[in-house]
């Protein structure tokens, strides 16, 4: 009986890996049991924050997602672009923001190839919720008054500042847009 407790605190392994910053059962009425699931929040110094961790296929398919217990069905990649460029380049990417299909949260990934012999045999990924990328602005330590908003190569928008929550995932303005084409650096 006085394993239980400690077994099912979702936050222990926190005690003892400082990565682990916060654990959520995935289905709070059933609570701790036989194959209950939870999501945690992870934050390394050098590596930043992630949420879970996909292994794909080559083509796509994706093979294992922490979100889901091993062994359920998975959909194929919401950014098959990603794992596409992965796979031909042989090299690590990053995607754009986009809505993952096992969450449903809009998100970006960050893959590298699993190389076997000459070829791509998987693809890696780590998977950011776009608030991860919150303390990226937190730090540049900007004026009060001051909007910093953070975009993606398609310009739509990671994550702001002010009222971020109501500008996540849309586009930019097509004056923005101009002015970004226009300025190889500096302050819009």
């Amino acid at each position: 009986s006085s394993v239980w407790p400690l077994v099912t605190e979702i936050m222990t392994p926190s005690r003892f890996a400082t990565e682990l910053q916060e654990a959520t059962w995935d289905d709070p009425e059933r609570g701790p049991c036989l194959g209950a699931r939870f999501t945690g929040r992870n934050f390394h110094p050098a590596r930043g924050e992630w949420e879970t961790i996909v292994l794909y296929e080559p083509d796509g398919r994706q093979l294992m997602n922490l979100h889901r217990p091993f062994g359920s069905p998975l959909p194929t990649a919401g950014n098959l672009q990603l794992v596409t460029r992965i796979v031909e380049t042989r090299a690590a990417a990053v995607s754009g923001l986009f809505r993952g299909r096992v969450t449903g949260r809009l998100v970006v990934q960050v893959g590298v190839p699993v190389r076997r012999d000459a070829g791509v045999a998987y693809v890696l990924c780590a998977v950011l919720g776009s608030e991860a990328f919150e303390t990226v602005l937190e730090q540049e330590r900007l004026p009060d008054d001051s909007i910093a908003t953070l975009i993606d190569r398609d310009y739509r928008i990671i994550v702001r500042t002010r009222k971020g929550a109501d500008f996540v995932g849309r586009q930019i303005g097509p004056d923005l847009k101009a002015a970004l084409a226009a300025a190889t650096q500096g302050t819009i």
